[in-house]
């Protein structure tokens, strides 16, 4: 055997041993603190799931209730008004519809079955997203 040879089977035992003394390390860190990540990896996934949840609700709150408010108002405005609807039909028709585009955020936001899967079933949601992960 030559001295090269001889070189990288010593590199090659070194980073052997430092690998094994590496994967005993990660093993013993897993068997102390395996399930207290566990416990915390599924409290992110209910966490995450309730504010994909909550973003339909802070929504509803924040855009269709002020928008459904102010348009009522503005359309009792145009119909009091005394020359007509006529002058101010195209504002009351943009406040007519304006709660329509966060309303449909509020319900997709609220339709998402693996967002309700989550804040219950955090395991199921977690393995949802895994293989969701894989396939793509």
């Amino acid at each position: 055997m030559s001295e090269l040879e001889t070189k990288a089977v010593e590199v090659i035992d070194r980073a052997e041993d430092a690998l094994g003394a590496l994967i005993e390390k990660v093993a013993a860190l897993t068997t102390e603190y395996g399930p207290e990540a566990v416990d915390l990896t599924l409290e992110v996934a209910r966490f995450t799931a309730i504010r994909d949840i909550s973003v339909g609700g802070l929504v509803l709150l924040f855009l269709v209730i002020p928008l459904l408010t102010s348009g009522v108002i503005f359309a009792k405005k145009c119909a009091n008004a005394d020359n007509g609807i006529d002058e101010f039909y195209g504002w009351c028709a943009f406040w007519s519809f304006a709660p329509l585009i966060p309303a449909v955020v509020v319900a997709l936001a609220w339709a998402d079955l693996w967002a309700w899967v989550g804040a219950f079933e955090p395991r199921l949601y977690l393995a949802h997203l895994i293989l969701d992960g894989v396939v793509k």
